[in-house]
């Protein structure tokens, strides 16, 4: 999973977003509020995925505005981003104790608590999200995936159709859903959403690589190795696409190619769990064929 934030519903966050202003005068001079401008620049720049940057000013802006809870939200997202989940779980918390009812917050902190493996915490924090607001698609969707990592399908499902019934373009429900019907092994449902997905966000890796993951299980590794490599032109150095790939052009013998990918992944991830296996078993083939029978 990648990049879930939940929208900012501010119109200035807006407005800045449109102009694309990285001058912190101008913005001010735009928006009319100088005080605010570091938040707002730091909300452009989360939008260009530059991070580093969002952090600086968000920082920047929780200084002159030590009460804001929707910066404390914003940059514990951008930290999320580059990896310092300690940091950006503190940060939502944070902003949860400045604002108890800001059920974004909780349901922020679930994802994070999603991609850190803990889905106890995630459950909870979405089912509060959901206590506050019941019609926030998101935390039902956030939900949904923390009951499909405990196994527990049925409820996952349940979670996933409800998210969609309340915001039908929400994209990564349909992705997470594809995952409970892949799992039941009905795939020609999976397809649908993986279309579905692919539909409304085709400029998303981790449409095209849900998608990816359907086809695997039919058997198809041609279409495997086409949304593979889509997924990997949107997010260069995405090690799940890459190491799908190579699998694929194992299967159907393109073993020099799998190499080349498995040798990216390790590169990317030295310490990625089978891949020196992987690696190794694909040119143990490949010398065997050029060895002949």
């Amino acid at each position: 999973m990648t990049g879930r934030l939940q929208p900012i519903r501010d119109p200035n966050v807006a407005e800045a977003n449109r102009s694309g202003y990285l001058d912190v005068s101008g913005i001010a001079e735009i928006l009319g509020d100088p005080d605010r401008s570091f938040f707002y620049r730091g909300c452009v720049y989360e939008r260009k995925k530059d991070y580093k940057k969002a952090i600086a000013d968000l920082t920047q802006a929780i200084l002159l505005k030590p009460q804001w809870a929707e910066a404390y939200r914003l940059r514990g997202w951008a930290y999320e981003q580059v990896g310092e989940h300690g940091k950006t779980i503190a940060d939502l918390t944070q902003a949860i104790q400045l604002e108890p009812q800001m059920a974004a917050a909780y349901s922020d902190r679930a994802y994070s608590y999603l991609e850190a493996g803990n889905y106890d915490r995630a459950l909870a924090d979405s089912d509060k999200a959901i206590q506050i607001a019941p019609t926030f698609a998101g935390a039902y969707d956030n939900r949904g995936d923390a009951y499909f990592h405990k196994g527990e399908a049925a409820q996952a499902l349940a979670d996933f159709d409800m998210a969609l019934k309340l915001d039908p373009k929400l994209v990564y429900a349909y992705i997470d859903r594809s995952k409970v019907y892949r799992k039941n092994g009905q795939y020609d449902l999976a397809l649908e959403d993986g279309k579905r997905a692919v539909e409304l966000r085709p400029d998303l890796a981790e449409a095209y690589y849900g998608r990816a993951q359907t086809y695997s299980g039919q058997g198809n590794q041609g279409l495997v190795i086409a949304d593979c490599t889509e997924a990997i032109r949107l997010k260069p150095g995405y090690v799940l696409a890459l190491n799908d790939r190579a699998n694929a052009y194992v299967s159907k013998g393109e073993l020099d190619k799998a190499i080349a990918d498995f040798k990216e992944v390790l590169r990317l991830q030295p310490n990625e769990p089978h891949a020196e296996q992987n690696l190794a078993h694909a040119e143990a083939m490949a010398a065997q064929h050029k060895d002949g029978p």
